[in-house]
């Protein structure tokens, strides 16, 4: 037996978007996939999305060639804490991925971190504007946080047991939009979390 849920059936007409504005957002990732840059730099490339079918990807940059923790590694751990992980590994997985070479959607193999899929987790993103290869204006993402939905407590108040929610409130009257810097000195992605992504406007499935 199914009992009418109305929400669910104006969802069903609503089809994924990007989240463009900065914001304090709830939902569960689709997908976290392990990726290694050219450089050797590793990270987790993450789809985000809300109830509302709003999606948001970023890359957290966590380890580079030697293994040196970069900044988005605190993101990382601080995602566990909010999660109730004490660890994370990848296992094999496919998603469907857009693929240059054959001009459409390709199924490929990747090390997928299941943990942190289909769990509700609260995220604050900036976003920035980036030039797009074909020299027009694009708009990503950056997290700056994540937090326990349930509690609204972020990753130093749950270790710390503290019973008040006050980090968020603060954090997300800071949240911000940056409009593009135009620059001649190269700047290397990779030192943080971002969203560079061979992603571009296709949205990729995960299957199992």
């Amino acid at each position: 037996m199914y009992q009418l849920n109305i929400e669910a059936a104006r969802l069903a007409e609503q089809r994924s978007s990007r989240i463009t504005v900065p914001g304090e957002y709830v939902g569960q990732f689709m997908q976290a996939v392990e990726v290694t840059s050219p450089h050797k730099t590793r990270g987790i490339e993450l789809v985000f999305e809300t109830e509302n079918k709003a999606r948001a990807y970023f890359t957290l940059w966590t380890l580079d060639i030697d293994k040196k923790e970069l900044y988005a590694y605190r993101y990382l751990n601080a995602l566990m804490v909010c999660l109730g992980l004490e660890k994370l590994e990848s296992g094999p997985g496919a998603i469907r991925k857009w693929d240059e070479e054959a001009s459409g959607m390709v199924t490929k193999s990747v090390q997928v971190f299941k943990a942190l899929l289909d769990k509700e987790i609260g995220v604050l993103l900036d976003t920035e504007e980036y030039e797009k290869r074909d020299g027009g204006i694009g708009i990503r993402v950056a997290p700056v946080g994540f937090f326990c939905t349930s509690t609204k407590r972020m990753a130093s108040e749950i270790l710390d047991q503290t019973r008040e929610a006050e980090q968020l409130k603060e954090l997300s009257k800071m949240l911000k939009h940056r409009p593009l810097k135009k620059s001649n000195i190269p700047f290397s992605r990779e030192s943080c979390a971002t969203a560079p992504s061979p992603l571009s406007d296709i949205d990729d499935d995960i299957l199992f």
